[in-house]
């Protein structure tokens, strides 16, 4: 994949996700993938018709990127079967 796309759906944020997002978009970064392509959101339940729109947010932005290189995709596919 070229991005990730995390939708949250409570009504309140937990400091432990936001810390966890951190964590991962740090990690993309220290891998040489720009953490933009980690996207984000906060939807409250009664508010899911909005997840088609975050979800074409994240195309938009992911085809304005660009595919990642062939060595970073081939170097995180090794680490994560590594797992």
């Amino acid at each position: 994949a070229d991005g990730a796309l995390l939708i949250e759906g409570q009504h309140w944020v937990d400091e432990l996700n936001k810390g966890r997002v951190d964590s991962v978009m740090a990690a993309l970064e220290e891998r040489k993938v720009d953490s933009m392509r980690l996207y984000y959101s906060l939807v409250e339940l009664p508010a899911y018709r909005k997840i088609a729109d975050i979800v074409n947010t994240q195309l938009a932005l992911l085809k304005d990127l660009g595919p990642l290189p062939s060595q970073v995709r081939e170097a995180l596919r090794r680490e994560v079967e590594g797992l």
